[in-house]
């Protein structure tokens, strides 16, 4: 049995998730590197939607 993740090692999950994420984007060149706040914006969202996805992406096709 797994031991249950803390909610510190929830939000560093979630935050290397994203990372991945965004570095293989940049990767691709589909973003720049340069970054704006909307930028910034968008990766705080996604960080957050990691660690507690909104409710309208739970559902039988949420991966």
């Amino acid at each position: 049995m797994q031991t249950p993740m803390t909610p510190e090692q929830r939000i560093a999950d979630a935050l290397r998730l994203v990372a991945m994420r965004l570095e293989r984007v940049l990767e691709e060149g589909r973003r720049s590197t340069r970054i704006d706040a909307n930028d910034l914006h968008e990766t705080l969202l996604s960080v957050a939607d990691e660690i507690d996805p909104p409710v309208s992406e739970i559902g039988p096709d949420f991966e």
